[in-house]
């Protein structure tokens, strides 16, 4: 049986800097907390340093990382990719790491390889998950699970290589215009067939729950059949880890409308309140990490696979976790 555990509220790790206000221009400048008071429509409820509560435009909220520095560093020459960035400390699941603007004009190619957007290594077991902002290009990186100290900080650069077969990796990177190279991942490396099934039937299992949730009811044999199963999942679980992600978003949002009923299916179940507590877990970290950047989340739509559906008013939604 899983352990309760309580709800984590993401939303109260991210930091932002104030900017462009104009009616006060004393307030651009300093760096406030995102908190899950109320604010209205279109605003976020922000403390400053005093301790005082201010309700600011999302577009006057710049996220940041003050202590980027202390977190990650590039280091030269480690393998197998010659240079990489890893973990100095311990990196919480959610955690914003670091933004990568767009290079300027004309930067050598020695220059490129010193910023950290373009220092960091492809896996097929990713850690972090980026989200461009549509108005500048800049990119925004985020922790996918916790990250140890000293281990590397990775994306895949290929949405499909973590849930796909390893001899189909080499295919899809091979296909990619940014990424013809040979994945010296230790997943690609080991071929360890045990891990290759355990990430096949994980994938088989998400999907199965994500189409679920097309029904207008959960059953209770696909809560305790599909859904309930992989709710249950190790949380390192490196297909689970990206589900809702690059695939399958909106997963956990849908999931959420469902279990806050008061006659689902699974209310009673003595693992329910685990699972509830890793949902809306689930439910702001990606409202924040792919909805505040561009303050619009597009997930895919359970009824018709593929079509987006864009979800507006993401400070909005994440009150009401």
């Amino acid at each position: 049986m899983a352990t309760t555990t309580p709800p984590i509220h993401i939303i109260e790790k991210y930091q932002c800097r104030v900017s462009g206000i104009q009616s006060k221009p004393e307030l651009n400048g300093q760096i406030v907390q995102l908190t899950n008071q109320e604010a209205r429509r279109g605003r976020y409820a922000c403390r400053f340093d005093d301790g005082t509560l201010g309700k600011l435009k999302w577009s006057c909220l710049e996220l940041i990382n003050p202590q980027k520095s202390m977190m990650i560093e590039r280091r030269e020459n480690p393998m197998p990719y010659g240079a990489g960035l890893y973990a100095k400390t311990f990196i919480p699941k959610g955690t914003f790491l670091f933004k990568g603007p767009t290079p300027p004009w004309g930067i050598s190619n020695e220059e490129l390889k010193e910023l950290w957007r373009f220092s960091v290594n492809h896996s097929c077991t990713p850690n972090i998950a980026s989200i461009e902002r549509k108005s500048d290009g800049n990119e925004f990186f985020f922790a996918l699970c916790d990250i140890h100290p000293n281990e590397e900080i990775v994306r895949s650069y290929a949405s499909q290589c973590p849930f796909i077969p390893t001899c189909k990796r080499a295919l899809v990177l091979a296909s990619h215009p940014n990424c013809r190279f040979t994945c010296l991942c230790r997943s690609c490396q080991d071929n360890d067939s045990t891990e290759e099934t355990i990430r096949l039937n994980t994938f088989s299992l998400a999907k199965k729950a994500y189409c679920s949730l097309a029904l207008p009811t959960v059953s209770n044999t696909t809560w305790q059949e599909i859904i309930k199963p992989f709710l249950l999942l190790d949380k390192a679980n490196p297909v689970k880890i990206i589900i809702g992600f690059c695939i399958f978003r909106g997963f956990y949002l849908k999931l959420k409308s469902f279990m806050d009923q008061e006659n689902f299916v699974g209310r009673y179940d003595t693992d329910f309140e685990y699972c509830k507590n890793y949902v809306d877990e689930m439910c702001v970290c990606q409202l924040m990490i792919l909805g505040f950047t561009n303050n619009v989340m597009v997930s895919d739509n359970p009824a018709h696979p593929g079509v987006p559906t864009p979800i507006q008013n993401i400070g909005q939604k994440i009150r009401q976790i």
